[in-house]
């Protein structure tokens, strides 16, 4: 048995034992496939990969059926929508879940027996992970997968970052700016909303590869936040 925390509230806040009945290990890829008329076989295309299902069985416990019925309305709610979903086992990382079928339920004398069928992104995540560099640093990547970063600039005319031998120079600085590479997006924040500050941008939008990380910040400390991404 596991527990499991879905949209900030654990499953034992409604007195719920689980059991992960599939967590795969991996997803499925995303492949489309073309037959061509007189040849044998066919041309496979990989286009990264399909969302994975983890399923759920969940128990409710309560000795009374009336406070099962009452409590089995608000874990209704709570398993609507989506949100973060992650397990006890594992509580450095989770995965962007959304609840998308019915959820049935068997009703036994004191018990309560439902599965949840989380659809998840293909990948888990880490909490955000943050670096201060000023001049030359290294950023360590330990998930499996290249990622993206976001760079917080603090004024400055002209700051340039590069990170394994690609760059981006952003300038006129006159606020705190922030530059997005998985979004591709370099933008500053006025009254909660993000204005596009692409014409001061030149440059590329480097990930962060697996392990050691060389990065090179020209013109004053930046923050970089990112997440590890797991399969």
């Amino acid at each position: 048995m596991v527990g499991f925390v879905f949209n900030g509230v654990h499953s034992s806040y409604y007195n719920i034992t689980a059991r992960t009945d599939n967590r795969n290990l991996k997803p499925s890829l995303r492949v489309s496939e073309e037959i061509i008329l007189g040849k044998d076989g066919s041309y496979k295309f990989e286009n990264g990969y399909n969302d994975r299902v983890i399923s759920v069985t969940c128990f409710l416990k309560h000795k009374d059926i009336y406070q099962r019925r009452e409590i089995g309305r608000h874990v209704a709610k709570w398993l609507s929508g989506k949100g973060e979903l992650k397990f006890d086992d594992e509580p450095n990382k989770f995965y962007k879940a959304r609840i998308d079928k019915e959820i049935d339920l068997t009703i036994d004398v004191a018990i309560d027996i439902f599965t949840v069928d989380f659809v998840c992104e293909p990948f888990a995540y880490s909490e955000f992970k943050i670096a201060n560099i000023s001049g030359i640093g290294s950023i360590q990547n330990n998930g499996t997968q290249e990622v993206g970063f976001i760079a917080e600039l603090n004024l400055s005319p002209r700051t340039t970052i590069n990170v394994n031998g690609k760059s981006f120079t952003v300038t006129n600085i006159d606020q705190k700016t922030y530059v997005d590479t998985d979004k591709m997006i370099c933008y500053t924040i006025n009254n909660n909303k993000k204005t596009n500050k692409m014409l001061d941008f030149i440059g590329n939008f480097p990930k962060l590869s697996l392990g050691n990380n060389q990065v090179t910040v020209s013109g004053g400390e930046t923050v970089i936040k990112y997440r590890e991404m797991y399969l």
